[in-house]
């Protein structure tokens, strides 16, 4: 569990405004993609130039963790209530959308997602 589920996002919010979920074009743009950033990495990795992360200070780094953590949790909230909400980029639309669905939200899928978390939390304190 980590950061990089964000990247997962990012990509799919500016690649759903050229095409359409789930389309060839939406999949072959977004291959395309993670094949451009996979051999730029690797590129990057041969030439030595790790050396530019140390630009990067640790507030910017943990502010990108925090927002990451806090934008994918909210993208998931649907999943752990068990319920359908609207996929909105702004968190005050999705935090209404719980708030007007809450009477909906299906017990089992809510408390074996609280479960899930909390062996995950458990488990990494050992």
């Amino acid at each position: 569990i980590g950061p990089v589920a964000i990247i997962s996002i990012l990509i799919a919010t500016g690649v759903s405004g050229v095409a359409e979920q789930g389309s060839e074009q939406y999949i072959a743009i977004v291959l395309g993609i993670a094949l451009m950033v996979g051999v730029t990495q690797f590129l990057m990795g041969l030439s030595r130039l790790g050396f530019l992360m140390n630009f990067l200070s640790n507030p910017v780094l943990s502010g990108f963790t925090s927002a990451a953590a806090f934008i994918i949790g909210f993208s998931q909230a649907g999943n752990l209530l068990g319920i359908d909400l609207e996929g909105s980029k702004y968190v005050i639309v999705v935090i209404a959308d719980i708030y007007q669905n809450i009477g909906q939200i299906h017990l089992p899928t809510f408390a074996l997602g609280l479960g899930s978390l909390a062996f995950i939390l458990i488990i990494q304190k050992i």
